[in-house]
């Protein structure tokens, strides 16, 4: 309509929902960073000038378009100090986003509105400890999920179960004999090589528990990856129990035999 007055208002409304902890549909994001970008590319202002220093290292950068992104060169975990300086006349917002994935051993257990139990059980429901496996041993792995229920209902949850390149899945779409009794059917479950996605809602104050048939199959020392549970769109609701250091044997060697 050409009415950039009211029109900067509403973008600035918009880019305060999208860069909010709120989460929204692929769909929802794609349309409004179109609208967006409509707009920005209207835009004849100034170029964005500006400095940057990380680490005690500086760069100067300039650019005529609306947005400019940088890498950060991060070296180190902890102690890392940026700093950036607005050497034009225009407005410039400035966001620092973090990502990673914790290394092999390093992640941690954490719960936020949601709780998450793992155990492993031989075929015939006996505890059981997965540090030390026999080669050809079947076993379960179970999942308890529990919804406290302060936030009412949770509607599509992600399950996200990474198993070791020693342990096999036995998938029960392919066999028969892999169906585990007493377990929750999630609404849609994706089986891969190496990981199980389960996707499911869950009611205040509910339980779900959901099972998994593995075997034992390959020799050696692998690392079982952390198991994850989280709101596919609203990321404050998620718990994570950490994952550890397993080991598959030769029958004999000392490991834990399931029959």
């Amino acid at each position: 309509m050409g009415d950039r007055v009211r029109a900067a208002t509403l973008v600035q409304d918009l880019a305060k929902e999208l860069s909010s902890s709120s989460w929204y549909s692929t769909q929802t994001v794609a349309y409004g960073l179109i609208a967006i970008s409509k707009f920005a590319a209207g835009e004849t202002g100034r170029n964005i000038n500006y400095s940057y220093t990380i680490n005690g290292k500086s760069e100067l950068l300039s650019t005529s378009k609306p947005l400019s992104s940088v890498q950060l060169p991060v070296s180190k975990l902890k102690g890392n100090s940026v700093q950036v300086k607005n050497n034009g006349t225009n407005i410039l917002y400035v966001r620092v986003i973090n990502s990673g994935q914790p290394a092999a051993g390093h992640e941690t257990s954490a719960s936020n509105e949601l709780y998450v139990q793992v155990n492993y059980t031989s075929m015939n429901g006996v505890a059981l400890n997965v540090a030390r496996l026999e080669q050809g041993a079947d076993f379960i792995a179970e999942v308890t999920i529990w919804n406290p229920g302060a936030r009412g209902r949770y509607d599509e949850l992600a399950l996200t179960q990474i198993f070791p390149s020693g342990w096999e899945i036995i998938n029960q779409r392919m066999d028969i004999s892999a169906a585990v009794m007493n377990a929750d059917n999630p609404d849609y479950r994706d089986v891969r090589d190496d990981r199980v996605y389960s996707y499911f809602d869950l009611s205040p104050n509910q339980t779900r528990k959901f099972r998994v048939k593995l075997n034992a199959t390959y020799l050696g020392k692998y690392y079982l990856p952390a198991v994850n549970c989280e709101a596919m769109y609203d990321h404050t609701i998620n718990s994570r129990v950490s994952g550890q250091w397993v080991e598959v044997v030769s029958a004999g060697g000392n490991g834990v035999a399931v029959k």
